[in-house]
């Protein structure tokens, strides 16, 4: 049985105003408001849930990992191709509306060159260049925040040298946006409706042995997930298994213009 509710923008609106003001900390992430109208749905049927937090970091679920197979070969196009063909020409597709469009994708693609390998991912997701969060800092250089934290992610990146291209950037999501946003909103959304999450996937013997798998065996090509797939497909119809991801996140946007608008002006006015 599927649990199945729709949220209307306004709702999410409410929700948005209001469980930001109780997080103890700034977050920047919109998935917490999606977590937290689900475990708001769980506590009407129980206390205890599971989750598939983890899965992406582990199995290489995100459209970034795409991006770093693809990544390897466009880093042998000449730097003046680049500049001066296919990054004006990218620039020229028009915006669009939509989640993970295809002009939001290639331009944030070629965001990430040229560049070290290291650091590429930091520039495929971010929504400030290093200048721009040197500018906005009291102190540019206050730690692993120098920089746009560059230093700290080269760390990442040498801790982890001799895990393949792509184990060293599921490294480098384990030891950032996992804990820092993922687990993070679910421990608050669960907390906040008092439900308790589990994550079945982050148990440390699963997560060490998924670690050891080499790339190939996780992501064969462009084929991400593939060793969950293969399970879920003995225990769910392969059409729920192999559908198109969705990110878990809320129309940000259309909350940003409309009906949290005056709210948003009011907040940042002088």
């Amino acid at each position: 049985e599927f649990l199945q509710f729709d949220l209307g923008l306004d709702e999410m609106a409410v929700v948005a105003s209001q469980v930001l003001a109780r997080l103890d900390h700034p977050q920047a992430d919109p998935g917490v408001v999606p977590k937290y109208f689900v475990c708001s749905k769980i506590r009407e049927h129980g206390k205890v849930a599971l989750t598939g937090d983890g899965g992406d970091e582990l199995f290489y679920g995100y459209l970034v990992f795409k991006a770093q197979v693809l990544a390897r070969y466009y880093r042998h196009v000449p730097d003046w191709i680049h500049r001066l063909l296919l990054d004006p020409l990218v620039g020229l597709l028009p915006s669009r509306k939509g989640y993970m469009r295809m002009d939001f994708l290639a331009k944030n693609f070629l965001r990430g060159f040229p560049g070290s390998e290291a650091l590429r991912n930091s520039r495929w997701i971010r929504s400030f260049s290093a200048e721009q969060v040197s500018d906005l800092l009291v102190d540019p250089t206050a730690g692993a925040t120098g920089a746009g934290g560059e230093q700290f992610l080269r760390e990442l990146a040498a801790e982890s040298r001799e895990s393949g291209y792509l184990g060293q950037l599921a490294h480098n999501y384990q030891n950032t946006y996992l804990p820092d946003y993922v687990l993070c909103n679910s421990d608050r959304a669960s907390m906040l409706n008092s439900v308790e999450l589990r994550s079945p996937l982050l148990d440390p013997r699963l997560a060490k042995l998924a670690n050891s798998i080499s790339d190939s065996i996780k992501m064969p090509g462009l084929e991400t997930k593939r060793l969950m797939k293969e399970v879920g497909c003995r225990l769910l119809p392969r059409d729920v298994v192999y559908r198109k991801k969705i990110g878990f996140t809320i129309p940000a946007a259309q909350l940003i213009r409309g009906p949290l608008r005056e709210e948003i002006e009011d907040l940042f006015s002088e």
